[in-house]
């Protein structure tokens, strides 16, 4: 049975997919262009809601965009299947839980290959969660292949098509969904195009080197303050002390209260 949180998701999964006008300013950005790397040019990709998400408990995670899905441990039948059912599942031709369940299979899998899975995995396991309990997105809900042919600018425009996303759909939506206990950027873009349009600053915030799983950026939490280049071995023992206790109905307080991260200085 569908649950309400999974509607919400679903509902807005949907909306990505099937909003034509954003898909074509996208495209216009040069976002999922004709190219050996994208595995389909009619898609968007909302991301991953794992089965054991909770509000006020889950972990939004979000990084920069979608390269190539098979990669790590992900072949190219995993990459198919995933194609597969969310070109099905938005056109009406599966179900709600076929959708689900087959995304979670391919992400799971990602999660443990992926080089940016390393440190999320080892980050929610020291908050008390699995791979089960987070949300994960790419700020940028295309793809942007890295391999040859080598397309231009790829830094100038990963960062025009986050923007473009976060505007469309930004990651208060999800916010508000989640209620998150806090949000995880793997990418140092993601995380200043989230700042630069004012895109869910209230909550608990950590920018993580997807490579290193050092603080890209500085923590705050209330008055107090790590520096970046703090490893990952410190800032999640600090932050897991900081952090509102969770009881059954989600952590004491609200996100606000603990929450001190302010927007980085962008330079354009």
């Amino acid at each position: 049975m569908i649950t309400p949180l999974e509607r919400d998701w679903l509902t807005y999964a949907r909306e990505l997919l099937t909003d034509l006008p954003h898909r074509q300013a996208c495209e216009d950005a040069g976002g999922s262009p004709e190219h050996p790397g994208v595995d389909a040019t009619d898609l968007r990709w909302p991301g991953y809601l794992g089965e054991d998400v909770k509000r006020h408990i889950a972990v939004l995670v979000v990084s920069n965009v979608h390269r190539n899905f098979a990669s790590g441990t992900i072949g190219v039948a995993d990459k198919d299947r995933l194609v597969e059912v969310t070109r099905r599942w938005r056109d009406r031709m599966v179900s709600d839980e076929t959708y689900l369940r087959s995304t979670r299979d391919v992400y799971l899998a990602g999660f443990a290959g992926w080089r940016v899975g390393v440190h999320i995995s080892y980050a929610v396991a020291k908050l008390g969660l699995s791979l089960r309990g987070i949300a994960y997105t790419n700020a940028a809900r295309c793809q942007f292949p890295e391999i040859f042919p080598r397309l231009p600018h790829p830094g100038r425009t990963k960062a025009a098509l986050q923007r473009l996303c976060l505007q469309r759909f930004p990651l208060s939506r999800l916010t508000s969904m989640l209620n998150p206990r806090l949000i995880i950027y793997t990418s140092t873009v993601a995380y200043d195009s989230a700042a630069v349009i004012h895109d869910a600053l209230e909550w608990p915030t950590v920018g993580m080197h997807q490579l290193y799983g050092t603080l890209t950026r500085p923590l705050r939490i209330g008055r107090e303050t790590l520096p970046t280049g703090t490893c990952r071995a410190i800032w999640t023992r600090w932050l897991a002390e900081r952090l509102p206790p969770v009881t059954r109905d989600g952590p004491l307080g609200t996100a606000g209260q603990v929450a001190g991260n302010a927007a980085p200085t962008i330079d354009t």
